[in-house]
């Protein structure tokens, strides 16, 4: 990212939820505290997600990601971070989210250009915990999370003609998208993926259904441990395969063929007779480990 240059970008504002009332209830000089050590945590995980940390003012944090599918992560894992820690125990501390992927002007300390008002204004229509972006942000996902983009409104921006049209993305399942789907006999075109965890066995059905993992108690397989988010993977039915997606702050482990891989908001392939464990590595507390079979 060069000084002085137009670049094409994705611009995101995270934005801290009701600053004014924080101060009224920390005071001064604590709330500040409180404030600054929440943008440094964002800045952190922009960092890790290959973005960069334009500026800090006040109560919000400016950054740019040279791809839309790391702003959107960031994102997620943002909003993730401060729900599922409690970072500041009794302070529930949240977050507006907006971004858009535009051109930018880089200068010593800032950016300037249509994909910072864009998204400056996409932020400031975001609710807390919610991440707004834009039609040509979603354009540019490639990593699986276009799917859980849905149609929002638009939004008119000074010096665009048209409105922008703007997207919410569900970074967390719903109730209404948990299912435990079991079966005796009969599978539907012939697959079946077979999982055992502990004296729990469960099948799932080549079905477009969402099956949820993680320690929530609606959660269509209830894994209890302290690296485990209340919804921490999902699996799914799509084009003939099932597919494991990661949604957790500390990723998932998948074991095929003794061999391992991590995926940290991410998705990969589930084959043949294998190990899931989410939030440490498979070796780490095998009584905690799911085992799989796609048959």
């Amino acid at each position: 990212m060069n000084t002085t240059q137009q670049e094409s970008i994705t611009v995101m504002f995270a934005d801290v939820v009701g600053s004014t009332r924080i101060y009224e209830v920390l005071g001064d000089a604590e709330a500040q505290y409180t404030i600054t050590h929440a943008l440094n945590v964002v800045g952190d995980i922009v960092q890790r997600h290959h973005g960069k940390v334009v500026k800090t003012a006040g109560d919000d944090v400016l950054s740019a990601f040279k791809t839309a599918d790391d702003a959107l992560t960031a994102a997620c894992v943002i909003h993730d971070t401060f729900e599922e820690n409690r970072i500041f125990e009794d302070l529930l501390l949240a977050f507006h989210i907006g971004i858009h992927s535009g051109t930018g002007i880089f200068t010593e300390g800032d950016i300037y250009g249509d994909a910072v008002n864009v998204a400056s204004r996409l932020t400031g229509t975001a609710k807390a915990g919610q991440i707004i972006t834009s039609k040509e942000t979603v354009d540019q996902l490639t990593n699986g999370l276009a799917a859980q983009a849905r149609v929002f409104d638009t939004i008119p921006v000074k010096g665009r003609e048209k409105p922008v049209e703007m997207y919410d993305i569900i970074w967390k399942h719903t109730d209404d998208e948990t299912s435990l789907m079991e079966v005796a006999s009969g599978v539907f075109g012939g697959k079946l993926l077979k999982l055992q965890f502990k004296d729990e066995s469960l099948n799932i059905l080549p079905e477009p259904q969402t099956f949820i993992l993680g320690r929530g108690a609606d959660s269509g397989l209830v894994v209890t441990g302290t690296m485990v988010s209340r919804q921490h993977a999902s699996i799914e039915y799509r084009r003939d395969k099932f597919i494991l997606r990661d949604l957790s702050t500390n990723g998932t482990y998948v074991r095929v063929n003794g061999e391992d891989i991590f995926i940290k908001r991410e998705e990969t392939l589930i084959t043949g007779d294998g190990i899931i464990s989410l939030g440490k590595a498979v070796d780490d507390q095998p009584e905690l480990n799911i085992q799989f079979q796609c048959i």
